[in-house]
This record gives C-alpha cells, sequence and structure tokens, in this order.
C-alpha cells in the first residue's frame, strides 16, 4: 500500500509485508511542479468533499422518494384468503402497509377485509399492527 504522509504530504510510504519504507518525494520533483501537486492535493481534497455532499444529498432523496406498488385487482373473498394466510404465516404480527405491499393489494381493500376479520373473530389486532 502507498500511502502519503507528513504535515505537507511531501512523503510517500510503501508498507508491504512487515516492512515500512519512507521516501521524501521533493528530490523527484522540480519546483515548478511542487505547486502543481499541491493544487492536486487540494483539488482531491475539494472533490472528495463534493461526492459525500451529493452522496448525502442523494440518501435524502432516497428517502423521502415514494415506492411504487403495483396493486393487482383480486376478488375480495380471495384477497380475504390471501390476507389470512399471510397472517397466520407471521405470528408475530404485520403492519397493514407490508400486507398491501406484499401482497399487491389496494391498502383500502386491505384495511376493510382486515376490520371485518377482526369483527369475525379471525384474527386480533397485536399493539399496534394489524
Amino acid at each position: 500500500m502507498v500511502t502519503l504522509i507528513g504535515p505537507d504530504k511531501t512523503t510517500i510510504e510503501w508498507k508491504f509485508d512487515d516492512n515500512v519504507i519512507s521516501t521524501d518525494i521533493r528530490p523527484f520533483i522540480k519546483p515548478s511542479e511542487i505547486f502543481s501537486y499541491f493544487e492536486l492535493l487540494n483539488e482531491n481534497k475539494s472533490l472528495k468533499r463534493i461526492i459525500s455532499n451529493y452522496e448525502k444529498r442523494f440518501e435524502m432523496i432516497r428517502e423521502v422518494t415514494p415506492k411504487v406498488i403495483l396493486v393487482r385487482k383480486v376478488p375480495y373473498d380471495q384477497a380475504k384468503m390471501m390476507i389470512k394466510e399471510f397472517i397466520d404465516e407471521h405470528k408475530k404480527g404485520v403492519y397493514t402497509t407490508e400486507i398491501a405491499e406484499k401482497l399487491q393489494l389496494d391498502i383500502e381493500l386491505v384495511m376493510k377485509i382486515l376490520s371485518d376479520l377482526r369483527e369475525e373473530g379471525k384474527i386480533a389486532k397485536v399493539d399496534e399492527r394489524d
């Protein structure tokens, strides 16, 4: 691994196995190139900062971007059976939105069916989960 070290980043350090070799690079750089060298170092820092800012913005955008959920048109009785089976498979409880998303059902239909299943005594509300 090669690393630039020192307060002014003018020493190159090579690490391999358990050996370390350090070399001052100033004798190998022409005086006219030293300024360019430091400009590149500063540019590199600036680019890393810009990239980091864009990564943060992208993550924020990803968090607020709504999900697109495909909804299938399923008859009430079939959807009711699907929901009951899904709930039975997830004994610890599931969120209404999770049921709608996983089964690709309309959220309002899911809410109506959950209400009906509760009234029929086939399911119970667990904490704040449906």
